[in-house]
């Protein structure tokens, strides 16, 4: 058998740092023995890919090349001539020094693997391996950078099918990485990780913040995204124009009880005190207490200014609506616990309203 010198030279040792110490990393599921890939890629095979941090994977060639026609056409280009065939400019001395030097590499030159270097880390290398290969488990990035090296790797290899295995993982770092995961799921034609990250969006108090992701499509698709939150907030700012009172109304769900907060519906409605004084003070609210007008108002400006549901639960507008609420004495005893249920069924409608509001997709 002639194998290529390229294929049977030993390749360069790691790089060492100033103080003589080896620059090797390892993913978490490596183990820290140079050059050693986890099972099932330390077994014998007919090829073997070397990371870019010094671990070698040993792999089938067949699984390469069903995989990825980048792959399939390295292979199946034209060997080099081996060094036995090349001539010899100097004549057939200099040709048998050369074959001498090369004696001890080409001695078991029938049982050992062509390698190949490949420009990814061990980490990345190893979890596409593990999307590519009949394995029961599809790994998961632990971080969006660890994530968009292996959506990259798997473009580079024009491993199309991936695809599908990588769409669940966008779900992880939606609600971190809202725009970046948008920007992916836009580019690679993933509809429903786009919508949970326009959902995710909604949570972004700066609509217009950049990140490099979104160079990578288009103006069409960043303007849906823009509009959806438009639309949400356009949403949210009609509550704000609802008649209180008629929007929400005495939510007592049994038969009145003594001692039940409810019995009597909402405190703020039902205060007289409350209402006398802003009577007397000339104010707007006459038809419900000041104290929860104002937190209407704040309610309504957090969700137009982050439309999702869970915006009303901040716990600074609780913080405020409870320190007015106690300066009633009439208020006071029921004003807390009512809140808590009220704002349960606020965020129960807030989420009704903006789940009939769906982002376009392609």
């Amino acid at each position: 058998m002639i194998v290529p010198v390229h294929e049977i030279l030993p390749t360069p040792p790691p790089k060492e740092d100033s103080k003589g110490e080896t620059d090797i990393s390892y993913g978490p599921n490596l183990p820290a023995t140079l050059g050693l890939a986890p099972s099932p890629f330390d077994r014998p095979t007919d090829l073997v890919l070397q990371s870019s941090d010094g671990v070698r994977f040993h792999v089938f060639r067949w699984i390469l090349m069903d995989a990825s026609p980048v792959f399939a056409d390295m292979f199946n280009i034209p060997q080099p001539p081996a060094l036995h065939d090349r001539p010899v400019e100097s004549g057939a001395q200099t040709r048998g020094m050369v074959e001498l030097e090369l004696t001890s590499q080409l001695d078991n030159v029938e049982t050992s693997p062509s390698m190949i270097d490949v420009s990814e880390d061990s980490t990345t290398l190893e979890a596409l391996l593990r999307i590519i290969y009949p394995l029961p488990t599809i790994p998961e990035p632990s971080s969006f950078e660890a994530f968009a090296r292996l959506a990259q790797a798997a473009e580079k290899y024009q491993m199309a099918f991936t695809t599908a295995a990588l769409a669940p993982l966008l779900h992880h770092f939606s609600r971190l990485h809202p725009l970046r995961v948008y920007a992916w799921a836009e580019r690679y034609n993933i509809p429903e990780a786009a919508r949970r990250a326009a959902q995710d969006f909604l949570r972004m108090e700066d609509m217009f913040t950049y990140v490099d992701e979104l160079a990578e499509i288009s103006c069409k698709d960043y303007h849906r995204l823009l509009q959806y939150r438009s639309r949400c907030s356009q949403a949210m700012k009609a509550i704000g124009t609802t008649d209180i009172v008629r929007a929400w109304p005495s939510q007592q769900e049994n038969t009145p009880e003594q001692g039940d907060p409810f019995s009597t519906g909402w405190t703020w409605f039902d205060c007289k005190r409350c209402f006398r004084k802003a009577q007397s003070a000339g104010k707007r609210s006459a038809f419900c207490a000041p104290w929860f007008r104002q937190h209407w108002d704040r309610l309504i400006a957090a969700l137009v200014t982050t439309p999702y549901a869970d915006a009303a639960r901040a716990p600074i507008l609780m913080e405020l609506v409870a320190r007015d609420a106690v300066k009633c004495r009439a208020c006071r005893p029921l004003a807390f616990v009512q809140l808590q249920r009220f704002t349960e069924l606020f965020v129960a409608d807030v989420e009704r309203r903006l789940s009939q509001i769906q982002i376009e997709t392609r």
